[in-house]
């Protein structure tokens, strides 16, 4: 796991999940539904 804030390590440059659709990529991740009082509405927030 990661701190809350901290960058993915698996994040790619274009920031995509480089383990989307690998049997390596956590079940936590699949199971994360995006919100925006969690993300924010851009990569600012």
């Amino acid at each position: 796991g990661k701190p809350a804030g901290e960058r993915c390590l698996h994040l790619s440059v274009g920031l995509l999940c480089a383990l989307f659709g690998k049997a390596e990529r956590p079940a936590v991740c699949s199971q994360f539904k995006a919100a925006e009082d969690v993300c924010g509405v851009d990569q600012a927030d």
